[in-house]
Protein backbone atom coordinates (compact mmCIF):
# COMPACT_ATOMS: atom_id res chain seq x y z
CA UNK A 1 0.00 0.00 0.00
CA UNK A 2 0.72 3.79 -0.86
CA UNK A 3 1.07 6.82 0.75
CA UNK A 4 -2.24 7.62 -0.97
CA UNK A 5 -4.14 4.46 -0.94
CA UNK A 6 -3.74 4.78 3.06
CA UNK A 7 -4.67 8.70 3.16
CA UNK A 8 -8.08 7.62 1.59
CA UNK A 9 -8.84 5.44 3.98
CA UNK A 10 -7.82 7.72 6.89
CA UNK A 11 -10.08 10.14 5.25
CA UNK A 12 -13.21 7.55 4.98
CA UNK A 13 -12.47 6.77 9.06
CA UNK A 14 -12.38 10.54 9.23
CA UNK A 15 -15.79 11.48 7.62
CA UNK A 16 -17.09 9.39 10.19
CA UNK A 17 -16.18 11.70 12.96
CA UNK A 18 -15.61 15.49 11.71
CA UNK A 19 -17.95 17.69 10.47
CA UNK A 20 -17.90 17.94 6.43
CA UNK A 21 -16.51 21.43 7.51
CA UNK A 22 -13.63 20.45 9.16
CA UNK A 23 -13.36 17.83 6.30
CA UNK A 24 -13.33 20.12 3.70
CA UNK A 25 -11.03 22.58 5.25
CA UNK A 26 -8.48 20.91 6.94
CA UNK A 27 -8.31 16.90 6.24
CA UNK A 28 -8.57 17.61 2.44
CA UNK A 29 -6.23 20.24 2.31
CA UNK A 30 -3.56 17.74 3.26
CA UNK A 31 -1.27 15.55 1.07
CA UNK A 32 0.38 12.26 1.91
CA UNK A 33 3.88 12.14 1.24
CA UNK A 34 5.51 9.44 2.24
CA UNK A 35 4.45 6.34 4.17
CA UNK A 36 7.62 4.07 5.67
CA UNK A 37 6.62 1.10 8.74
CA UNK A 38 4.75 3.33 10.99
CA UNK A 39 5.09 6.57 10.14
CA UNK A 40 3.25 8.68 7.47
CA UNK A 41 3.95 12.28 6.22
CA UNK A 42 1.08 14.27 5.28
CA UNK A 43 1.78 17.90 3.52
CA UNK A 44 -0.03 21.28 4.25
CA UNK A 45 0.36 24.79 2.44
CA UNK A 46 1.91 26.62 5.56
CA UNK A 47 2.51 26.76 9.71
CA UNK A 48 -0.68 27.93 10.43
CA UNK A 49 -2.60 24.56 9.33
CA UNK A 50 0.49 22.52 10.00
CA UNK A 51 -0.08 23.78 13.83
CA UNK A 52 -3.87 22.89 13.25
CA UNK A 53 -3.89 19.36 12.44
CA UNK A 54 -1.00 18.46 14.89
CA UNK A 55 -3.26 20.34 17.99
CA UNK A 56 -6.85 19.53 16.20
CA UNK A 57 -6.99 16.62 14.63
CA UNK A 58 -3.52 14.97 15.09
CA UNK A 59 -5.21 12.27 17.66
CA UNK A 60 -7.21 11.36 15.34
CA UNK A 61 -5.82 10.50 12.45
CA UNK A 62 -2.84 8.62 14.68
CA UNK A 63 -5.69 6.56 15.89
CA UNK A 64 -7.02 6.02 12.38
CA UNK A 65 -3.64 4.77 11.57
CA UNK A 66 -3.71 2.72 14.19
CA UNK A 67 -6.55 1.35 13.74
CA UNK A 68 -5.66 0.66 10.11
CA UNK A 69 -2.38 -1.50 10.67
CA UNK A 70 -3.69 -3.01 14.05
CA UNK A 71 -0.66 -1.29 15.63
CA UNK A 72 -0.17 0.00 19.07
CA UNK A 73 1.43 3.52 17.90
CA UNK A 74 1.89 5.48 14.70
CA UNK A 75 3.96 8.12 13.85
CA UNK A 76 2.42 11.52 11.88
CA UNK A 77 4.62 13.81 10.75
CA UNK A 78 2.97 17.20 9.02
CA UNK A 79 5.47 19.20 7.04
CA UNK A 80 4.43 22.68 5.30
CA UNK A 81 5.04 23.66 1.71
CA UNK A 82 8.78 24.89 2.69
CA UNK A 83 9.94 21.59 4.54
CA UNK A 84 11.04 18.30 3.22
CA UNK A 85 10.94 14.71 4.77
CA UNK A 86 15.22 15.09 4.93
CA UNK A 87 14.58 17.98 7.40
CA UNK A 88 12.81 15.33 10.35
Amino acid sequence: MNADSIWSMVKEQLNKQLTPVAMETWIEACEPVDLEGDRMVIRVRDEFRKKIIHERFGPVITQALCEIFSAPSFDLIVLTDEETVDSV
